[in-house]
């Protein structure tokens, strides 16, 4: 980065003097004035800014929690359901194989 020197600074202070004259106290300390005003604002909103941020960071992390205690609650409920024992379904096929089972025994009773 360029570094301003006592050179530089000499011959800055030589064109301002020749450029504002009279007024360049005047002019100074507008200058002086606009400087601090724009460090003020910037102070003030790199604060907002961090404000800002450390909200969200709070919000982030009560959200977090309160996922994580929902997580832990569905957690403990389906670790304490009892486990039902599931019925054994009867199939289709079971019932037609006993059907059919059942009319051949018939019909070799009606041949004898």
């Amino acid at each position: 980065m360029m570094g301003i020197g006592t050179p530089e600074l000499i011959i800055l202070g030589i064109i301002a003097l020749l450029l504002f004259g009279k007024d360049l106290p005047k002019v100074a300390k507008s200058v002086g004035k606009t400087v601090s005003e724009f460090k003020k604002g910037m102070s003030e909103m790199t604060s907002d800014f961090r404000e800002a941020t450390r909200d969200l960071e709070e919000e982030a992390r009560s959200v977090k929690k309160s996922i994580d205690d929902s997580v832990n609650d569905v957690d403990k409920a389906v670790q304490k359901k009892p486990k039902k024992k599931k019925p054994t379904p009867k199939f289709v096929e079971d019932e037609e194989e006993t059907d059919s089972s059942s009319d051949a025994k018939s019909s070799e009773s009606e041949q004898t």
